[in-house]
């Protein structure tokens, strides 16, 4: 594995030498389709009228491929200007200076101050204190590009070495990204040699102002001065006529934008005193602009860095009426409707998992929640509405925002409720008659919002396991490539069970009440005797949910089936701690308590797969220190050889089940369901 690593952070500082080229050789037709289809793959959010333009711009388009010497790099260039190289000879493909020069949203986009430009021009890496606009999240070994704050077009390209939340963990400190290619090295030298606007070989530099809202905050600061000094009443009128224009104009630019994570530092020295004197220079325009209150406050809000910015690319979007009252109109929808499942003794529940889980599943079909297009903006503002028109109730616990109840009583929630499903085609109609389809591709309409992220508590932890069907059940399914949730996609099969009238019992109505009698006769309980429904099986579903091994009985419990028929499907996970959303493919591993008696006959327990959902087996560990009172370790990994990956676990000295499992429960958020436990010591005492 040291020699791998090695070998491939030897492929990353390629283009930082002299390295010679192989005679360029097109590609063939079959070649070019491959490397089309793994563009595709690699830069996902590159769309196809993307690719065609820059790949195949005219029918005389020719792609060519050079190989550099003792490397498996592989250089591909279209009508000679090379937009795409694979530094490992298996497509892991990176985008090259003017292939992001032509489309700047083919990867993720780091920002940093001038000055550091300087160091990475000079064969540095981008050091984590040097970032200065983040995306809400990213991963280690994702591709990122490197852009100059005021200059909107990269000037280099790499691979990041760590986490957001290892990042977190440092202290923003170290190394964040490894330049692999960087304008003015030799890679670029192949092309036609060609800079934009405000390159040097010593620093790039800034080419627009600070941000359009400074520009707008300014204007609108000295038309209040002069409102204040009292200049005339022409003066007074024009700006009253300007100000709702200028209000427009202020609101259509709010709508994209999109607060980015940033820090402080700078990469050295000398970027920490030219970030300073820019402050300086942004609090004097403040004291001429505007002094008093107004003018502090924005200049600690500049001193902090919390610029808000247009994502390069993307145009302004304008927000209609209709389009507003739509959005809204689907959102109270789908908390009616999520909220109508549960009776009082459900809540409370966590908010993140009762829209991720309960709401967005309830919207009509094609539609999707865009908190920004509503006047909310995110998750908390709409809860927050609800509370004011007393229709829920929302608690903070410690940072943990949970849902209290639900008022059902509220004259809205019952209007709603009584017609939910006039209710649902009306806000069906509203949505595709505002237009509110268009612009988006079909993963941000099924993939969960970010304000989700942004709204979620740092320390909270919510678990959605979804399916699609393989190639067996495809033919049940509307979509079989849709993520869908254990119950809707339940329901597909219930359904295919009613229309081949399979179920046995399901009319059937439920039994009246019984009485159990307590022990020694004391107590009575009333409980309903459950309904069991049967289910016939067919050939189809003997074939797809038995193995050839098993043989299939003519009757099950639906229950049973229902169990087997998630297996069969292809299955993914997505956990979130706080803002970091983690994507797995296949079933949720439980986290496994165990205890078990060693060497001298003590007692030891063993955590396994806690850090498969995400979490930091070190933090946890330190935390288990305490609450345990006893030694707790984590000791080398078992396994990880080729075909499997190393296993890490918490040891903790003494049987301490009870202790640990509180801690995941309680202070992790960890649901009850995902934790196995085995008392191994137990048992040996037992048979003993």
């Amino acid at each position: 594995w040291i020699l791998f690593e090695s070998y491939h952070l030897a492929f990353l500082t390629m283009f930082k030498k002299s390295c010679k080229l192989s005679a360029s050789h097109a590609l063939s037709g079959k070649d070019a389709k491959t490397l089309k289809k793994n563009c595709i793959e690699s830069f996902k959010a590159l769309s196809d009228e993307e690719l065609v333009k820059l790949l195949f711009p005219s029918s005389k388009t020719e792609v060519t491929q050079n190989n550099v010497a003792d490397s498996r790099i592989r250089i591909f260039s279209v009508n000679n200007v090379p937009l795409f190289f694979d530094i490992s000879g298996k497509w892991d493909l990176y985008p090259t200076m003017y292939a992001l020069w032509r489309v700047p949203t083919l990867c993720k986009t780091f920002v940093c101050p001038s000055p550091a430009s300087a160091y990475l021009l000079n064969n540095a890496d981008l050091m984590l204190p040097g970032i200065m606009m983040a995306p809400e999240t990213w991963l280690a070994k994702e591709k990122f590009s490197v852009m100059v704050y005021g200059n909107p077009v990269p000037f280099a390209v790499g691979e990041t070495l760590v986490s957001l939340r290892e990042a977190k963990q440092a202290k923003m400190k170290g190394k964040g990204l490894k330049v692999v290619h960087i304008v003015y090295d030799h890679l670029w030298a192949v092309g036609p040699k060609e800079v934009p606007e405000g390159f040097t070989p010593q620093q790039v530099l800034k080419v627009q102002k600070e941000c359009v809202e400074d520009e707008s905050d300014e204007e609108e600061e000295q038309e209040e001065e002069q409102e204040e000094n009292g200049e005339g009443e022409k003066d007074a009128k024009e700006n009253e006529k300007e100000e709702p224009k200028q209000d427009e104009q202020t609101e259509e630019q709010a709508v994209p934008e999109t607060t980015t994570t940033t820090t402080t530092a700078s990469t050295s020295e000398e970027a920490n005193q030219e970030g300073e004197k820019e402050n300086a220079e942004e609090g004097n325009e403040d004291a001429e602009d505007g002094e008093g209150e107004e003018g502090a406050s924005k200049k600690k809000q500049r001193g902090k860095l919390k610029v808000k910015s247009t994502p390069v690319g993307t145009a302004p979007r304008v927000i209609e009426e209709g389009q507003l009252a739509a959005m809204e109109a689907l959102v109270f929808y789908t908390f009616v409707a999520a909220g109508s499942k549960f009776k009082p003794k459900d809540f409370p529940m966590l908010i993140p998992d009762f829209y991720t889980k309960h709401m967005l599943p309830t919207r009509p079909e094609g539609t999707f929640i865009d908190w920004k297009t509503t006047s909310y903006k995110k998750i908390g503002g709409f809860f927050k509405a609800m509370e004011k028109k007393k229709i829920c109730k929302v608690k903070d616990q410690h940072g943990r925002f949970e849902l209290m109840r639900i008022a059902t009583e509220n004259q809205e929630w019952k209007d709603t409720l009584a017609t939910l499903e006039e209710t649902k085609e009306m806000v069906r109609d509203m949505f595709f008659s505002a237009g509110l389809e268009e612009g988006k591709t079909e993963k941000e309409k099924d993939a969960p919002e970010t304000e989700t992220k942004k709204s979620t508590p740092a320390n909270s932890f919510s678990l959605v396991e979804l399916y699609r069907p393989g190639p067996a059940w495809k033919d049940l399914f509307e979509d079989p490539k849709a993520w869908l949730d254990g119950e809707t996609a339940c329901t597909v099969l219930i359904n295919y069970m009613k229309e081949h009238k399979l179920l046995i019992g399901d009319d059937e109505p439920e039994e009246e009440e019984f009485i159990v009698t307590g022990k020694k006769g004391k107590g009575k309980k009333k409980q309903k005797k459950p309904k069991v429904i049967m289910v016939e099986l067919d050939a189809f579903l003997q074939k797809n949910l038995y193995h050839k091994k098993e043989e299939p009985p003519e009757l099950e419990v639906v229950g049973v089936l229902k169990d087997r028929f998630l297996n069969s499907l292809i299955s993914m996970h997505r956990i979130q701690h706080g803002n970091e959303l983690i994507e797995k493919k296949g079933h949720v591993k439980q986290v496994q308590i165990m205890t078990e008696v060693r060497l001298g006959n003590k007692t030891v327990t063993r955590v396994l797969h806690l850090d498969q959902l995400g979490f930091d087996l070190q933090r946890s560990a330190a935390v288990l220190q305490k609450k345990c009172a006893s030694s707790v370790t984590i000791p080398d990994p078992i396994g990880g050889g080729k075909n499997s990956a190393p296993q890490y676990e918490i040891l903790a000295q003494g049987n301490k089940i009870k202790e640990i499992s509180q801690y995941l429960m309680e202070e992790l958020g960890l649901p009850k369901k995902y934790i196995e436990v085995w008392d191994k010591a137990a048992e040996r005492k037992r048979k003993h």
